[in-house]
């Protein structure tokens, strides 16, 4: 028997956070502590409908908005499980209980995302059409190349004087606007299939992120590529949760006028090399990459990362789920 509850960050009681608490850290492998985890999940202004089978959480249902290019909001679901079967009283609850998250701000059409399986068997079966698929990698500490290490070693930009390279456990405070400025370029200018979303980061945003990191002990290991005018051109990010033998890799990305010279490779191996050297504990990274982008799927299999899973984002028709829910 499944039953639904809602979920506000903001008003949920202890139960319900402990519960969904405890179902993230079995789905993402995230180790905040339960106060940062809080302070986080409300600042990215998600709700949710959270789906009970025999009073054990088996699947939650995110809905929030993304900023547009258009500068219209878009609306956005995630859906996260550890079902192993999509019976015909399942897959009526998730409709139900999407058409519920949906038509509480009322919307026309809204992108759904998922990796499993079955959901998306759901998805298809509303009609939804693919807009994005995003590829999640591993590399195992013996996996790692390191010849590409050793060519950024010897990179001529480095010698030469015409770059510099700094390395940083969190975002530092002076940096923040720089950083947030970068960052929001780079997420805008990232390769997909649909490229309708906006992307911002914020000074404020950037502080509150590593207000929230260092409260829980999380290091995010920053290296930050400069010119001699000393403006920010290339990032890579990595975080290591405490008590977690897996890292994740969030982010690498050199700006438009410097690609094409092995910069985001070798930032790539770099951090990678460094979170290996520094955090012994750690066994195994994980990042991911929108399918469309070959480079960077292209140096992922250069420094020895390997294949784990597929994520598939659908642009979905209100008037589709109406339909699933009035069929017998």
């Amino acid at each position: 028997m499944f039953t639904v509850a809602n979920f506000d960050p903001f008003e949920a009681d202890d139960r319900t956070w402990k519960d969904y608490f405890n179902f993230n850290k079995n789905i993402a492998g995230a180790y905040l502590k339960i106060d940062e985890f809080k302070v986080s999940l409300k600042e990215k202004k998600k709700k949710f409908k959270l789906i009970y089978q025999d009073n054990i959480l088996v699947m939650a249902i995110a809905y929030f908005s993304k900023k547009g290019l258009s500068g219209s909001e878009i609306p956005f679901i995630v859906i996260e499980t550890i079902q192993n079967e999509l019976s015909a009283g399942l897959s009526k609850t998730i409709a139900s209980a999407i058409y519920q998250l949906t038509t509480d701000d009322p919307v026309k059409s809204f992108r759904i995302t998922t990796s499993d399986l079955l959901t998306r068997e759901l998805i298809i079966g509303f009609k939804g059409k693919i807009v994005n698929t995003i590829n999640y990698y591993q590399l195992n500490r013996n996996q790692f190349n390191k010849a590409a290490l050793r060519e950024w070693q010897i990179n001529q930009y480095l010698e030469s004087g015409a770059l510099t390279l700094a390395i940083h456990e969190h975002v530092p405070e002076n940096l923040y606007s720089r950083f947030a400025a970068l960052m929001t370029g780079l997420m805008n200018n990232i390769i997909r299939e649909d490229n309708q979303e906006y992307f911002e980061e914020t000074a404020e945003g950037v502080k509150q992120k590593m207000e929230v990191f260092k409260k829980s002990d999380v290091k995010m290991l920053t290296l930050l590529l400069s010119d001699v005018q000393e403006r920010l051109i290339g990032i890579s990010i990595l975080l290591v949760y405490p008590n977690s033998v897996v890292a994740n890799q969030e982010m690498t990305g050199i700006i438009a006028q410097y690609r094409g010279k092995k910069l985001a490779h070798y930032l790539k191996a770099m951090i990678t090399e460094e979170a290996f050297r520094r955090f012994p504990e750690i066994e195994k990274i994980e990042t991911n990459c929108y399918s469309a982008n070959k480079p960077m799927i292209h140096i992922n299999q250069l420094i020895g990362y390997t294949m784990k899973e597929t994520s598939f984002q659908f642009s979905v028709d209100i008037e589709k789920v109406e339909a699933f829910l009035a069929t017998d």
